[in-house]
């Protein structure tokens, strides 16, 4: 354990190719004495570094190996984890079918469980997939899903993130009177939460839906708060993004 945690830190330092020599060490400690929970951890260390490294397909054989781990220990929450951590990877490599499969089988347990949080996390990532194959009328029905949920337990970043996420779905359809509605939701709560670069992202999502509308004032405002928001933080690429939409309407306009 103290080796996999000293990968840990190396991982939240950024330090990720240094972190996963760390995860595998601890994995060599681990595999042959059968301590499969403790392995289990290992493999999802390692199927995470792996993923911010950009190698999906290294991360779904890890998720796999940290599901041989939990599924012969009966833990039902470890296991879905698992389930949603493969999935996640699928969606990585383009394999939606497959993601989608996972979160079932993690959902499923979420229900037995009465999990809500999970339950809500597992429709959200659904939606997300369903979304990614255009499948934009099953894409609402998901967050939705996951939205109940989530004011269930009051978790408030789910919520935000399902209007977010309604939002968009919304926003691919070309439904862009419900899209504006979600997002104006999400920024109520967001500001209610101090969410301030959150507020960034959804205020630039606005500009668009606005430019949509043929409001170009208004996506005017939205892009420059957005902007303004982004360079509070020193956010530099963001604010270069949202001044290049602000020149682009600029120059439409000539």
């Amino acid at each position: 354990w103290f080796v996999l945690n000293i990968g840990r830190q190396y991982f939240f330092m950024g330090e990720v190719e240094r972190a996963i020599a760390w995860f595998e060490r601890s994995r060599a400690i681990f595999d042959p004495r059968d301590l499969l929970s403790d392995l289990a951890y290992a493999y999802t260390d390692l199927g995470t570094g792996h993923r911010l490294l950009d190698q999906p397909r290294k991360a779904v054989d890890f998720f796999k190996a940290a599901i041989d781990c939990v599924a012969p220990l009966g833990d039902q929450q470890g296991l879905a984890t698992a389930y949603m951590n493969l999935s996640s990877a699928y969606y990585s490599v383009g394999n939606y079918e497959h993601a989608v499969q996972e979160q079932r089988k993690a959902l499923r347990i979420a229900v037995r469980r009465s999990d809500h949080h999970m339950i809500g996390s597992a429709y959200n990532n659904m939606g997300l997939v369903l979304e990614a194959m255009h499948r934009l009328q099953e894409a609402p029905a998901a967050y939705e899903n996951a939205l109940r949920e989530f004011r269930r337990v009051d978790d408030l970043v789910g919520i935000s993130a399902c209007y977010n996420n309604l939002g968009s779905a919304c926003y691919a359809a070309q439904e862009y009177e419900q899209s504006l509605r979600w997002y104006e939701q999400d920024m109520e709560l967001l500001e209610r939460r101090g969410a301030w670069t959150d507020m960034a992202a959804t205020l630039h999502n606005l500009g668009h839906v606005a430019l949509e509308m043929k409001e170009r004032e208004k996506a005017l405002a939205y892009f420059t708060q957005s902007r303004d928001l982004y360079a509070a933080f020193d956010l530099t690429e963001y604010v270069a993004e949202e001044q290049e939409m602000l020149d682009l309407i600029a120059q439409t306009k000539r």
